[in-house]
């Protein structure tokens, strides 16, 4: 997946990109969007289907004092509004202040963002141990997903960092063992032009996804391709699906649920967009066992229930759950 950073854009600008229909999921730079009111981002994170990954950079360090720890405070609420609104993903970076890494890791799990911790070096690329002790701080920090990107001065340094990919060891907190870092927990990859091709590669390592530009010369990050360019370079000719109709199979868990609500319901009831598993024939068979009627036609399922008058229950002394463990347990 690509994700488009967009940054210096008006609220109307920021819709009208989304609703194009061309970007599958976008990150939306707050700190580069001052225009952007409370209100605005409010709007922007409740008002789409796009997965939307909320960003906001403190410039300086701790060492700059106030005027540090007033813009941290500035970011923290820009982007505890995002996650209330309904951000998908929040991107706060290692060197944040930790009361604000503690809030907003709070904010995302209460409201189901994935928390992404990012580290950036924009000189170079630190050492292996280095960069596996990052790592092993950003899911420490509570990370659902670490980043790491550097700066590539050569074959080596992007080597070294996609590198991180080949199983990084963490610590378990819970028993002081080493682990590997699970798939899809991981974006790594090198800023600068020695870096670039390390934005593709990393999506075939197992990163979730990855960065481009929204268009030539809005790049945020040295070496970042423009949307188009990554998009034709990934997808080739494949164009992205404009909508239509799909049939998705159904929920099994859902359906046994309903199978057996409607067996033991008075009247008859219809569930469409039935698909047969084991599982949920296992219900069906159930249904028929209590002495409910079920026929299916077209992907509807017509069940008659047993109701008040309790159908075939009082003469049964078993029932045959197949292998469904979820089955088992309501019957």
């Amino acid at each position: 997946m690509i994700c488009t950073t967009i940054q210096n854009k008006t609220l109307d600008e920021i819709f009208e990109i989304l609703e194009s229909g061309e970007v599958e999921m976008a990150e939306i730079r707050l700190d580069r969007c001052p225009d952007l009111s409370d209100e605005d981002i409010d709007s922007l994170f409740s008002g789409t289907d796009v997965p939307l990954l909320a960003t906001c950079r403190v410039a300086g360090t701790p060492d700059d004092g106030a005027d540090f720890f007033a813009a941290a405070k500035e970011a923290e609420s820009r982007l505890s509004i995002a996650i209330e609104a309904g951000a998908a993903f929040v991107d706060l970076e290692m060197e944040a202040p930790p009361v604000m890494g503690k809030h907003i890791r709070r904010k995302a799990q209460e409201c189901g963002a994935t928390l992404i911790r990012s580290f950036h070096d924009f000189e170079g690329t630190p050492s292996s141990a280095d960069l596996c002790e990052t790592v092993q701080r950003a899911i420490q920090f509570g990370a659902d997903i670490v980043k790491i990107v550097t700066t590539a001065h050569c074959a080596a340094d992007v080597e070294r960092t996609l590198s991180l990919y080949d199983a990084p060891m963490v610590l378990r907190p819970h028993d002081q063992m080493m682990a590997p870092l699970e798939e899809g927990r991981l974006i790594a990859f090198c800023m600068g032009e020695e870096g670039r091709a390390s934005r593709m590669d990393c999506l075939a390592k197992g990163a979730p996804y990855t960065y481009a530009a929204l268009e030539e010369g809005a790049q945020a990050a040295p070496g970042q391709w423009p949307f188009k360019e990554m998009r034709t370079a990934l997808y080739g000719s494949r164009s992205a699906w404009k909508g239509g109709e799909v049939r998705m199979p159904a929920s099994k868990s859902f359906a046994q649920r309903a199978i057996i609500g409607a067996a033991l319901a008075d009247g008859t009831s219809h569930l469409r967009g039935y698909s047969p598993c084991n599982d949920s024939e296992a219900a069906i068979a159930v249904a028929r066992s209590l002495g409910a009627k079920v026929t299916l036609e077209d992907r509807v399922l017509e069940i008659t229930g047993i109701g008040a008058d309790g159908g075939n229950i009082a003469s049964l002394s078993e029932l045959h759950t197949g292998e469904s463990g979820l089955l088992t347990r309501l019957m």
